[in-house]
């Protein structure tokens, strides 16, 4: 039977050493080796250094203290041991790159089109700007933009909104970005040596223009004849520089909450590698950031985390494996080419919430093997969420009171349907969403209309099963499936679901090899599909009903690992629904054939659920396993061992 237990209970003990680093003194990987800081959860210390409001600690040795991440690798006493979890990389550094030989596809002169509204800026690239305002500019279909121009009519730029880019950095003496640079939304978190706390970029690698450009896209100012424009040009801009240098758990957690008070948006444009071989979830710290920020952030309006898919479609990889986009504080951004098409590069997942046009093609070509000629094309999920970020800005101008999940429920309603092909479905709550665009197309001027008008979300309620322990072995080519009953904890007025928000599943499956696992979950209520019928020269749609499978991880042909799978995924397709009924959730092993010509088997283990909805009030960290088997005395003992060699 199931067990419901208070929503994502933890039990804290005084002493907790994080699991994203290694707990020991040693890398068990790399034996001899020294760590130069963990990470711990304490009740008191005067002597480690504390992660701002989270409570975690991080011990160092002290001939490592004040030193920069740049000279890591040069450190005489101990020796850099990777960590279990990877180093995370901006996702343009993986965007397969192209030469561009014709570039009037990307350039034309100012007078060969106008603007849908008269109003343009002198800005030198603003008329190919097409995301912003598309009429046919760059022989993509109209209209496929953020419908920018009427919120500006209104008087909505940014202003009073604070943006910052989690990234390599910002040069804020760009003439586009000096005027809205704020001091306040920034830090350097690669160089500790840094007393201004600058976040200027390591401008001796041209490769760290990253953060500036997403900055632009976000912030450039309008009508001063340089570059281009900003999507919330009148808002005030910030960089974190924190993707110049090796990324630790620890770091990530304090960009987070850096300054939550002040700062309102986060734009993030990385993850684990998009090679369709990584998963990879965030550690402890970040973990515990992304929750406190959306509890206590803006005055306990929640900060909002925009967060980039990937751009690993053309690897065969798909982000319900990158553990940062299906989280329930981020809003996960898709790209859209001029087409209204998902680029070769996208990600398809059941997290992904909304999509934004920023270029590249429906399939890959061959001349996509040099690297940019032209700087200004920037493309790829590492474009799109700066673009997102700016409209939110937008948003949150037009209605300061707007809690984080106000936001999302407004990117779902306000979202537009780009394509009249037959993969978008009705969820059971009405809402049109399609496995690769999530929701739809981000509109700026139907988001910032309703965001006027809008009476804030009642509090969230979470309800969590305890886990099921199952014992099915699947043979390849073979399902596996369990069905439980669900109530959304009704009854109980702290925790009752009547519409679903969030869902989470937690598995834990052994694999043969993990790119060739398929793993499903279906709702209780019932799914329309939509198809296009052409009758008569003329586009009919029709209704078909059927259940919908939410597909959280398919096939990555080029995983071949073999570790067991113990991840928490995440769909938003039963937004709103109604979770009381049957739910299924349904892992398959589907080898390749070429790969596996034995059958073998895979065993899935247990599956646990947290169905999450409507909440304000703080919910506490769900106890893994790593927590529920660890031994105090014994991690006590492996850090007293540690501190007496040093």
């Amino acid at each position: 039977m199931w067990l419901l237990t208070v929503g994502a209970a933890t039990l804290f003990a005084c002493l907790y050493v994080a699991p994203a680093l290694p707990t020991m003194e040693f890398d068990p990987q790399d034996p001899g080796h020294f760590l130069n800081l963990f990470l711990i959860e304490v009740a008191d210390s005067q002597t480690a250094e504390r992660i701002s409001e989270l409570g975690l600690y991080v011990l160092r040795h002290p001939e490592v203290e004040g030193r920069s991440k740049r000279s890591a690798e040069s450190h005489k006493t101990l020796k850099r041991v990777r960590r279990t979890h990877k180093i995370l990389h901006d996702k343009q550094l993986e965007f397969p790159i192209r030469e561009v030989k014709d570039n009037h596809l990307f350039y034309r002169e100012p007078d060969q089109f106008d603007t849908r509204d008269g109003l343009l800026y002198n800005d030198e690239f603003f008329d190919d700007q097409w995301y912003l305002s598309n009429h046919h500019q760059t022989g993509g279909k109209r209209d496929i933009d953020l419908d920018v121009l009427p919120v500006w009519q209104q008087g909505f730029h940014g202003e009073g909104v604070v943006v910052t880019t989690l990234d390599d950095g910002v040069d804020h003496e760009h003439p586009d970005l000096r005027n809205n640079y704020d001091p306040e939304a920034s830090a350097d978190f690669n160089d500790k040596s840094d007393r201004g706390n600058d976040p200027t970029p390591d401008k001796t690698n041209p490769a760290n223009s990253h953060g500036t450009r997403c900055a632009g896209e976000i912030a450039a100012a309008a009508g001063n004849g340089v570059c281009g424009v900003g999507v919330a040009y009148g808002a005030s801009i910030g960089g974190i520089r924190l993707l110049d240098g090796a990324i630790t758990d620890q770091l990530e957690a304090k960009a987070l909450i850096y300054h939550n008070q002040h700062i309102h948006i986060y734009s993030a444009s990385w993850g684990p590698h998009d090679d369709g071989s990584t998963m990879e979830a965030p550690g402890k710290a970040c973990v515990d950031a992304l929750r406190q920020g959306v509890q206590k952030g803006r005055g306990g309006l929640g900060s909002l985390f925009i967060w980039a898919t990937g751009n690993g479609g053309g690897s065969g990889d798909m982000c319900g494996a990158d553990g940062y986009v299906p989280s329930i504080e981020s809003i996960s951004v898709q790209s859209l080419s001029d087409q209204g098409t998902r680029p070769f590069f996208g990600e398809s997942c059941s997290s992904t919430m909304i999509s934004v046009p920023s270029g590249g093609e429906h399939t890959k070509t061959e001349e996509m093997k040099a690297t940019y000629k032209i700087k200004v094309n920037f493309e790829g999920t590492s474009s799109a969420a700066p673009l997102a970020s700016g409209v939110y800005a937008l948003v949150l101008q037009a209605n300061p009171r707007l809690t984080w999940r106000d936001v999302q429920h407004i990117t779902v309603k306000a979202a537009r349907v780009t394509t009249d092909d037959d993969e978008w479905w009705i969820n059971g709550a009405n809402h049109h969403l399609n496995p690769q665009f999530g929701f739809g197309m981000m509109d700026a001027t139907r988001m910032v209309d309703l965001a006027q008008n809008w009476v804030n979300m009642p509090e969230q309620h979470t309800c969590v099963t305890d886990k099921k322990d199952v014992s099915i072995e699947i043979s390849a080519g073979d399902c596996g499936t369990v069905e439980f009953q669900f109530d959304g904890c009704r009854g109980d007025s702290e925790r009752s679901i009547t519409n679903l928000e969030h869902v989470q599943l937690t598995v834990l499956v052994d694999v043969v090899r993990r790119g060739d696992v398929q793993i499903y979950i279906t709702s209780p209520a019932g799914t329309r599909r939509l198809n296009t019928i052409e009758n008569n020269d003329k586009h009919d749609v029709c209704y078909m009903f059927s259940p919908h499978r939410s597909a959280l991880l398919t096939r990555r042909p080029n995983d071949g690992s073999d570790e067991s799978i113990d991840f928490t995924f995440m769909t938003v397709h039963s937004w709103m629904e109604d979770p009381d009924g049957n739910w299924s959730v349904e892992v398959c092993y589907k080898p390749d054939d070429d790969k596996e010509k034995e059958p073998r088997n895979i065993k899935f283990k247990r599956v646990k659920n947290k169905l999450g909805d409507m909440t304000n009030r703080e919910l506490e960290e769900e106890a893994t396993e790593i927590e529920k088997e660890a031994k105090m005395v014994d991690l006590i003992e492996e850090i007293e061992k540690y501190l007496k060699k040093k």
